[in-house]
């Protein structure tokens, strides 16, 4: 899969790493010409609700400091967060009345497709979001 675009970050595994996360991706899109009315702004805040999961999920699983990846494709936005920790991420039953547990609820809910990777003792989860076609950043695929 051809990638146009790419970015990455390192956080510190802390719950202000969540907002600084979000806001990464938010300055990152920016900068690409994400921006109304671009036809990709329409999927930016489903970006960045992904992006806030799975930054919220690495902080509560992990201990060292997160690796952040935005890279875009043709069709879709690409969100990979790198933590520390082996064990694998997993939607989870939780109960109506728990104030936590829903993340990748959330991730499934609004991306094409997500999934992980083990390496070693990490571990890279990752989701796409598709974007409408005519954005700048399908152009940037033609450069």
């Amino acid at each position: 899969m051809h990638v146009c675009q790419r970015a990455e970050t390192t956080l510190q595994c802390r719950p202000l790493s969540v907002s600084a996360g979000r806001h990464f991706v938010a300055q990152t899109l920016s900068s690409w010409g994400v921006v109304s009315p671009d036809p990709a702004f329409s999927s930016v805040e489903d970006v960045l609700l992904v992006a806030t999961e799975l930054v919220g999920n690495a902080v509560q699983a992990g201990s060292r400091p997160i690796t952040m990846l935005v890279e875009t494709h043709r069709d879709h936005i690409h969100i990979g967060v790198q933590d520390d920790s082996p064990q694998s991420a997993a939607i989870r039953r939780v109960g109506q009345d728990s104030a936590g547990g829903r993340g990748l609820v959330i991730v499934d809910a609004v991306s094409d497709r997500w999934g992980q990777s083990t390496y070693h003792r990490t571990k890279w989860v990752w989701a796409n979001v598709r974007i409408a076609t005519g954005s700048v950043l399908a152009m940037a695929c033609h450069r």
